[in-house]
């Protein structure tokens, strides 16, 4: 059925709303990351070596 919605609406409507979701549920992780343990959202430190 999101097949119908998607090809009536374009993919400019569509990306512009997955992009306005992933925003704020990486704003509500983030928040509760924060409340959680502060030292989990600090930055990486270090080199990955492959």
């Amino acid at each position: 059925m999101f097949v119908h919605f998607r090809e009536r609406i374009g993919k400019d409507l569509v990306n512009k709303v997955n992009l306005c979701m992933v925003k704020i549920i990486r704003e509500q992780v983030e928040d509760e990351l924060e409340k959680q343990s502060p030292t989990l959202v600090e930055k990486n430190q270090g080199k990955l070596i492959i």
